[in-house]
């Protein structure tokens, strides 16, 4: 999460078409089949500067907010256009040439009394089971960093549309990211049993449906003392452990070591938004096999898995 500490971005040019649809076999699988999902992209748009995987994070969580209220099944639209902004304009944005990411959705729209708070960290109407109330707030701050701007345009029984504007840039793309990509080999999992343990939803189905995908048999836990239950029921049975450091109850880390003492081999990768000095050399004395920096890409994850598979 980026709220309440500063994070560092890597921005890079980037082609919104194509991460769009880079990104949409992802997300589709993400969605039940009773919503449909679609692309409406504007060809020939101009680069905008952003780190993908932060923008990703933007993308993944306005899908996923549509989703949770359309409980019945419904369309979300993802869009990509350009607009042109003057300079006197009511949202005080530098006038020149935006291009913009919009989702929209067919849900119940939003009601006008909770409408200037929904980017409030922790306000949701979701009940505490299902959300913290931080989706909406992190994808205001990281389009803060961005120069961009969120407009929101609702309308109850109809539905809703977050438009996220992001400053257009005129020089060539960067495709260094697209030749890394290419250079990526497969994970092979097949035959091999993935305990994960992650408190955020998003995040938990993301990395099962891509563990899954890649062959590896998954198993799901909410917190540490979930996942220390499950280690123990079958600690000859499990090959990876992949971790959230930070969890309520237990946290990754300190079910990480209980876990290294029922089967100190154990192949293991700790998820974290903290990587100062002092915090990876504590991790790295438990073992562990990989350290990835949240928000982290899907290739890195794969990159990581590749290396102790």
């Amino acid at each position: 999460l980026i709220i309440g500490r500063k994070v560092k971005f890597k921005k890079r040019r980037l082609d919104i078409n194509r991460f769009v649809n880079d990104s949409l076999a992802t997300i589709k699988r993400m969605i039940e089949e009773k919503i449909v999902i679609s692309a409406d992209l504007h060809p020939n748009l101009p680069a905008i500067e952003a780190d993908e995987g932060q923008l990703y994070q933007v993308l993944l969580n306005l899908v996923i907010n549509a989703r949770d209220v359309m409980k019945s099944g419904g369309k979300i639209v993802i869009s990509t256009g350009l607009r042109d902004v003057g300079g006197l304009n009511k949202i005080a944005l530098k006038a020149g040439k935006y291009v913009y990411l919009s989702v929209r959705d067919t849900g119940p729209g939003i009601p006008e009394h909770i409408k200037d708070r929904i980017f409030e960290p922790f306000f949701t109407t979701k009940p505490k089971s299902k959300g913290t109330g931080l989706g909406l707030s992190v994808v205001y701050s990281i389009v803060n960093e961005h120069d961009g701007f969120i407009e929101v345009k609702t309308e109850l029984d109809k539905g809703t549309e977050f438009i996220v504007l992001f400053p257009a840039v005129n020089a060539d793309l960067d495709h260094d990211g697209e030749t890394e990509l290419c250079l990526i080999k497969e994970v092979d999992g097949e035959g091999k049993k993935v305990l994960v343990a992650e408190d955020e939803e998003i995040i938990r189905d993301l990395l099962s449906i891509c563990l899954s995908e890649w062959g590896f048999e998954v198993l799901m836990a909410n917190n540490g003392e979930e996942a220390l239950k499950i280690f123990e029921k079958m600690p000859d049975e499990i090959d990876i452990v992949i971790l959230d450091k930070v969890m309520p109850q237990i946290s990754g880390l300190d079910a990480l070591k209980r876990i290294k003492t029922i089967n100190p081999d154990i192949k293991s990768i700790i998820c974290t938004g903290y990587t100062s000095p002092e915090e990876v050399e504590e991790i790295e004395k438990v073992g562990v096999s990989s350290i990835l920096k949240k928000p982290f890409k899907i290739e890195q994850l794969k990159e990581a898995l590749i290396k102790i598979v």
